[in-house]
Formats: structure tokens, C-alpha cells, sequence
């Protein structure tokens, strides 16, 4: 199978789409164009456009977001911040995921 190269989109890239009219985020080191989303956002599209052009990773970890939901967003992928860009670890998507399990378990 071959291997899809992503493209490596900068952050200061991502900040130049912060409105309605061009709308991407940052979700686990992936950019997401939502811009086509915005309407549909059940949260309401302000919430969107409060962390368009930046890192919205927090903000989605702490709504408690479904499998559904995180599906949903692979389909809004465009590329991937350079890796001096990543904050994260590798792997680290899953290991945020794998916390919220434990916590939602544990409570």
C-alpha cells in the first residue's frame, strides 16, 4: 500500500483562515478546514469561529466529545502541523483519548 504524504501546513497558515468565510483549526496536531461545518456545529457556530485559525485541542477534549464526533472531524482533515510545530508527542491523540476513557470509567 502506498503511503499518502499530508501536507505540512504552518501555524501562522492556519491563523490566516480565522473567519466565516475560511475557518481551520488545529485538533491533535491535524488542521481542519470547518469551514463547510460551521452551520452544522451543534455547539453553534460562534464556538467555532471563537478558536478558528488557532489550536482548538483543549476546548474539544473538555466538551467530552463522542467517537462520532471525533470521526466526524478526520472528514474536515486537510493536513498536519510541521513537526517542530507539534507539541504533542507521538501517538499523543490516542493517549488524550485513552484519559477521557479512564476518567468517564472511573467516574
Amino acid at each position: 500500500m502506498a503511503k499518502i504524504t499530508q501536507r505540512r501546513i504552518s501555524r501562522e497558515e492556519v491563523a490566516e483562515h480565522c473567519d466565516y468565510a475560511s475557518c481551520w483549526i488545529v485538533l491533535h496536531n491535524d488542521v481542519l478546514d470547518v469551514t463547510e461545518f460551521l452551520e452544522k456545529h451543534p455547539g453553534s457556530m460562534e464556538l467555532l469561529l471563537e478558536y478558528a485559525g488557532s489550536d482548538a485541542t483543549q476546548v474539544f477534549e473538555d466538551c467530552g466529545h463522542s467517537m462520532q464526533a471525533r470521526m466526524l472531524a478526520d472528514k474536515y482533515k486537510i493536513g498536519t502541523l510541521p513537526d517542530e510545530q507539534q507539541p504533542d508527542q507521538p501517538g499523543s491523540q490516542f493517549v488524550a483519548y485513552a484519559k477521557k476513557l479512564v476518567q468517564l470509567i472511573s467516574a
